[in-house]
């Protein structure tokens, strides 16, 4: 191999080197750009606060999209906990009236506050009333 020949072949080599050193001199600026800009995008703890949300209703959901609270909607002035198989349990209302449910869906307990007073009634899967206070 002559000097003329080995100069070529590390020209060669040199314009690659080059090249491949241009590319990754992009790619990181490019990598830094997109990093700047979701950092800037970033907001503090207090951005995240916010003094008033006004909304007509409020389903809370866990990772998977199923509800486990909702407030207003379809439910009225409601207060609705949800359980694992997506059926209501909880049922708070401003009337006030509490409810809980069983698994299928069926009032188990109902705690109210009337005008004449506060009553507890406690259901059986039939949905007959097994016990109640104040008693009749």
């Amino acid at each position: 191999m002559t000097i003329e020949e080995r100069f070529d072949k590390l020209e060669l080599k040199l314009t690659r080197a080059r090249f491949i050193n241009r590319m990754l001199v992009v790619l990181g600026v490019g990598v830094l750009l997109v990093l700047w800009f979701f950092a800037s995008g970033t907001l503090t703890d207090q951005d995240k606060v916010i003094d008033e949300v006004r909304t007509k209703s409020l389903t809370l959901v866990d990772d998977s999209g199923k509800p486990w609270a909702s407030m207003g909607g379809d439910y009225g002035r409601v207060l609705l906990f949800f359980g694992e198989n997506g059926n209501p349990r909880t049922w708070l209302s401003t009337t006030p009236v509490m409810l809980m449910f069983d698994e299928n869906r069926k009032p188990r307990i109902r705690l109210s506050v009337e005008e004449d007073g506060p009553s507890l009634l406690l259901y059986n899967e039939d949905g007959s009333v097994i016990w109640e206070a104040p008693q009749d």
